[in-house]
């Protein structure tokens, strides 16, 4: 080789590519290093060019997906058959391929609260609050809720319930916040304000009187802290000075002690014979005999039943909670491995009210990225910590890659900051560890800020699948029902002569509603609030 186009040559012949795509990466790579080799990320990548040049397909095939809940395939069926009223001009539709990728890349948040409903959009999509326990003393918050066992028992106890009466028991608990101590139980067929005060009391006469009970917004709970008459009068809560506090409605994350409700089902309740699952598809061979022996010895076929006793049951129950408190490693935040008992014990000593800090952050050392899954909020889990975005435009992008893969640039020696990027490597905001609020009046703001943002993001996305239907029903769309009763010829009413005639879709509709710039209209809501 006696010149550089030889030895292009040879380099070219070898690998099978183009001598002039060889020079144009020597080129780049004299201009700009290393990094000029990388390739560059299309900026229509992703993006359906068909769907941005025509605006009233795009929004005819959204509105079938979102508005009307179709299928992909009868979406697509839906467009070929009425694409020359939308675009008369067109003579060639778009691919199946194009539709379905175009629809499956909407953001996950948009595609939840139009086709799934707005309770799998709060449980999946919408930001939640984090408590900071260490702020928190023993007997400071205790929590309570109420929880069906998955076993069957065999009645000896509960009053309003036959002899012998296969029934599943509830389970009343309280549970200190700081500690995760179970403090007071009652066991009942049917729960109430009666197991509420029994476990109230179990948990007081044991433990002392706690400041604040957190408590489900059942009717049960309103009863037993209801205010509004005189201290003699009222609801036990008020008689004994404790506070009362709701959750979220149809919020878990709300309360810690839904998790505990599960720990018992899957370590204490499986272990029955007599175990049903947590539904009837779940139900194993097992249990299914016992409740069949157990209705033959109703009947006096069997001298015995397989279904343990309430009372038995009960009791096994009362001993697993009490090694649960004192043998069980907790794994949650600030507890650090310990047992419930060990935390409750060792900051309820006289004299230790005080709470303890946490200890400062190393400064950063070095950066790391990592492949994560956004959940709710935005937000990433790193290195056992929960990051939120760090401001009102980090948190609008995020808030639409939920449910997808993205990097993040941290530094683990510091888990206070870190960067979000897509799989490309662009820039989607910046994160921060999620604050942890202490509970009462100090964390009011934060509550408040937090239910701001839950509703803006939940009215950006609302409002969007809104005005996309009513976009298209000025066009003239008609919905699939109507399309079959045509093809049926179902009697319709006449629309009165007086009626005006369809409204013609504007340019301006579609340029503000179906735009693609769609995230700008989420960051706008998110960052100025309602």
């Amino acid at each position: 080789m006696r010149s550089m186009s030889s030895l292009a040559g040879y380099l070219a012949d070898q690998h099978h590519i183009s001598a002039r795509t060889l020079w144009n990466w020597y080129g780049q790579y004299r201009k700009l290093g290393y990094a000029g080799l990388v390739d560059r990320v299309r900026s229509d990548k992703g993006k359906s060019r068909f769907l941005k040049a025509h605006l009233a397909v795009r929004t005819f095939v959204e509105n079938k997906y979102l508005g009307e809940r179709l299928s992909i395939r009868l979406v697509y069926q839906a467009l070929l058959r009425d694409l020359r009223t939308l675009e008369p001009e067109c003579t060639r539709p778009p691919s199946y391929s194009a539709i379905r990728s175009y629809l499956q890349q909407l953001p996950k948040p948009l595609l939840i609260l139009s086709r799934e409903g707005e309770r799998q959009f709060q449980e999946r999509c919408e930001p939640y609050l984090l408590t900071d326990f260490e702020s928190l003393m023993p007997n400071q918050i205790w929590i309570s809720d109420h929880g069906q066992h998955d076993v069957w028992v065999r009645n000896d106890l509960f009053s309003g319930v036959s002899s012998n009466a296969a029934v599943r028991p509830w389970l009343t608990a309280m549970i200190d916040m700081r500690s995760r101590k179970i403090v007071g139980t009652a066991w009942a067929a049917t729960p109430s304000s009666h197991t509420i005060s029994s476990a109230l009391r179990v948990g007081i006469e044991s433990f002392g009187i706690p400041q604040i009970l957190y408590v489900d917004n059942g009717k049960d709970y309103e009863k037993v802290g209801r205010i509004d008459f005189s201290p003699e009068c009222s609801g036990v809560l008020v008689r004994l000075g404790i506070q009362p506090q709701y959750c979220l409605p149809r919020h878990p994350q709300s309360k810690l002690i839904e998790s505990w409700f599960g720990t018992v089902r899957k370590r204490f309740d499986c272990l029955w014979p007599s175990y049903c699952g947590p539904g009837p598809k779940d139900r194993p061979e097992q249990c299914t005999a016992a409740l069949k022996e157990h209705q033959a010895f109703l009947k006096g076929k069997r001298k015995n039943s397989p279904i343990p006793l309430a009372s038995e049951f009960i009791a096994t129950a009362r001993q697993w909670i009490t090694e649960y408190n004192s043998q069980h490693p907790h794994g949650g935040r600030g507890m650090r491995g310990r047992t419930p008992d060990e935390v409750f014990n060792e900051l309820l000593l006289p004299g230790q009210k005080r709470l303890i800090e946490s200890p400062e952050v190393l400064y950063a050392l070095f950066w790391d990225r990592q492949r994560r899954k956004v959940s709710e909020g935005g937000c990433v889990q790193l290195y056992g910590e929960r990051y939120e975005p760090a401001d009102g435009e980090s948190l609008a992008k995020l808030f639409l890659e939920i449910e997808r893969d993205v990097l993040v640039a941290c530094d683990p020696a510091n888990l206070g900051e870190a960067i979000a990027l897509d799989l490309d490597g662009r820039l989607l905001g910046r994160l921060r560890a999620q604050k942890l609020i202490t509970r009462g009046p100090v964390s009011h703001e934060d509550i408040r800020a937090s239910m701001r943002i839950r509703r803006t993001a939940r009215k950006a996305i609302a409002d969007y699948v809104t005005g996309l239907s009513g976009i298209r029903a000025r066009a003239g769309d008609r919905s699939e029902i109507s399309h079959l009763q045509d093809r049926a010829e179902m009697p319709r009413e006449k629309q009165s002569s007086s009626s005006p005639p369809p409204t013609l879709i504007r340019p301006q509709d579609l340029q503000t509603s179906a735009r693609p710039d769609f995230i700008n209209d989420i960051v706008r809501e998110l960052t100025e609030g309602e």
